[in-house]
């Protein structure tokens, strides 16, 4: 369990491979850690050694994000082996060709859909994935590129180099120096749940407050056993996302 600081001392990484997953362990390990788990498709290539230290325990786990049927199993073994999980990091996805996906553009969409987000941009191509960690948090990841000049897909280096930039300073508070940072900043700290009960809506908020009754009405249509807005059951009409 978390300690009197909200320091994690189990932190379990799904995707234990991952360079992206890794580099987010490191930035979670405290004093107060006292295991991590890689569970990754393939534990031989596992690297344990990486967290290495006194008092830190590392264990490798098998799992295949494909397997759905084992994962329920999976989570409870490690809540029953080391206790509470305090932090989950999901950092696994989806394998395929980039060649099929130049060629297959709806190959692509199925891909990133429904966790993709386009951010507006003068001179480059910002995307957000967002995954959903737990009831309250939500795991970010921005990706940043330029097309090539004549359209054409470009050389995909073997070792793509990878950096985990921090949006807080060394001393854990957020700079200014990007908008990612500055996103962030106002997203966390509004809290996990934000306190709506004092807000005075007014005018000028009719779009939040047709959005709210948007969500009210649907969460009420599926609690009667209908399909919220969106969705089509309707195989011929699935030909275009």
């Amino acid at each position: 369990m978390q300690n009197a600081l909200q320091e994690p001392q189990t932190i379990v990484l799904l995707g234990g491979t991952s360079e992206i997953g890794l580099a987010i362990v490191d930035e979670l390990l405290s004093p107060s850690t006292r295991t991590v788990v890689l569970a990754c498709r393939r534990p031989d290539d596992a690297q344990p050694e990486r967290f290495e230290r006194r008092q830190l325990s590392v264990a490798v786990e098998r799992f295949d994000a494909l397997e759905t049927e084992s994962h329920d199993g999976l989570i409870r073994r490690l809540a029953n082996d080391f206790g509470d999980l305090d932090v989950v990091v999901l950092a696994f996805g989806q394998l395929g060709s980039q060649a099929d996906f130049n060629d297959d553009p709806a190959a692509a969409a199925e891909l990133v859909f429904p966790n993709m987000l386009l951010v507006p941009a003068r001179n480059a191509y910002n995307m957000h994935f967002r995954t959903p960690a737990d009831d309250y948090n939500t795991q970010i990841f921005h990706v940043s590129f330029r097309p090539t000049k004549d359209g054409s897909a470009p050389k995909q280096p073997e070792d793509p180099p990878l950096e985990f930039v921090s949006t807080k300073n060394e001393a854990g508070e957020f700079h200014m120096e990007n908008f990612p940072s500055q996103d962030q900043m106002a997203w966390e700290s509004q809290g996990p749940v934000a306190n709506r009960p004092n807000e005075h809506l007014g005018e000028s908020d009719q779009g939040i407050i047709l959005f709210r009754k948007l969500v009210k009405d649907q969460l009420r249509a599926v609690q009667n056993g209908g399909d919220p807005v969106g969705v089509n059951r309707d195989p011929a009409k699935d030909e275009v996302i």
